[in-house]
C-alpha cells in the first residue's frame, strides 16, 4: 500500500451504489477513491491507470461477472488486493 493512504477502485453496475460506496469511503481521511467502473472491463481499465491498493467489486455483472474478473486483476494488477 502506498503510504497511510489508501486507494481503492470501485466496481458496481449498479451507479446508485457505486455513488453510496463512493461517498461512505470518501468520509475516511486515509481512504481515496481513484475512480469507479461500470464493467469489470472498465474497472480493469481504470485499475491499470491508478494502480489501486484495494478493488472494491461487485459478483453479479453483465458481461463478466466479479469471480472471472479476479483472475484477470491478478495478471493485470498483481499487487491490488480484491
Amino acid at each position: 500500500m502506498t503510504g497511510d493512504v489508501i486507494k481503492v477502485v470501485l466496481i458496481d453496475n449498479h451507479p446508485l451504489v457505486l455513488d453510496g460506496l463512493k461517498a461512505l469511503l470518501e468520509t475516511y481521511a486515509h481512504i481515496v477513491v481513484a475512480g469507479t467502473a461500470v464493467t469489470a472491463s472498465g474497472g480493469m481499465a481504470e485499475a491499470r491507470r491508478s494502480r489501486p491498493d484495494v478493488v472494491l467489486m461487485d459478483i453479479n455483472m453483465p458481461q463478466m461477472n466479479g469471480i472471472e474478473a479476479i483472475e484477470h486483476f491478478r495478471v493485470e494488477v498483481p499487487d491490488t488486493r480484491i
